[in-house]
């Protein structure tokens, strides 16, 4: 196991930043994770609405198991350290009585002590680390400092990943609409304004989202079941 005093995660989150996307960023964000601490299986989850967990890498199928069940059930340590903003875990999931339900279906599947480390960006936090090992008290305050220096870490790399994604979308999006409206133009004489206003219309007619109609005029230069001379008055 990885020790404090080294600078092993010195240079992580610039490693990390450098795979390009964040399914690669949480994949080797799981791997190190159970690598540097010395577990059988890890994962890594991301908030969604709710406080609801999404998995989004595991080293096993187990891993990803035990994430999915938290949403399922309601319970579990990563949504409780989500609502702490602190390292949640158990020493014994079969006698563990804070998230029953989930304790008992993870220790059925050959778990026997966990760990969720949370990972924050500007006090919110928006992903857990999953730890699990097949023996009970596992996770040690060595292994918990050395996990949440990990998330600390790797954090800032998952953070600058997802919102590049994000961007890169929101321009794409706006790449498309913008050649929707100039398709509209063309063919109706219409101003850029105007042309916006009938992408939208349509949008809130046909209950889609405005990139989908969008990309539609753009692929087949008409949008299908509306009239656009009416849209466009």
């Amino acid at each position: 196991m990885l020790t404090l005093d080294d600078d092993n995660f010195a240079d992580v989150a610039d490693e990390l930043y450098a795979l390009g996307d964040a399914s690669r960023v949480a994949d080797a964000i799981a791997r190190i994770g159970r690598e540097a601490v010395g577990c059988d299986t890890a994962a890594v989850s991301i908030v969604t609405s709710g406080q609801r967990l999404q998995p989004a890498a595991g080293t096993s199928r187990e891993a990803f198991r035990a994430v999915e069940l938290q949403s399922a059930l309601g319970e579990g340590p990563g949504r409780t350290a989500v609502r702490s903003c602190v390292p949640e875990g158990s020493d014994d999931l079969g006698a563990e009585d804070r998230w029953p339900m989930w304790s008992n279906a993870v220790a059925e599947m050959g778990l026997a002590s966990s760990l969720a480390v949370p990972l924050h960006e500007r006090g919110r936090v928006f992903a857990v680390l999953h730890l699990y090992s097949e023996r009970p008290g596992a996770f040690d305050a060595g292994r918990v400092s050395l996990a949440s220096l990990l998330a600390r870490r790797s954090a800032v790399a998952l953070a600058a990943v997802t919102r590049t994604e994000h961007l890169k979308r929101a321009v794409d999006s706006r790449t498309v609409i913008g050649q929707a409206e100039g398709i509209l133009m063309e063919r109706f004489g219409l101003d850029a304004d105007t042309a916006f206003s009938v992408l939208r219309r349509y949008s809130q007619q046909g209950n889609l989202k405005l990139h989908d109609v969008a990309e539609r005029v753009v692929r087949t230069r008409e949008l299908p079941g509306l009239d656009l001379t009416a849209a466009a008055s």
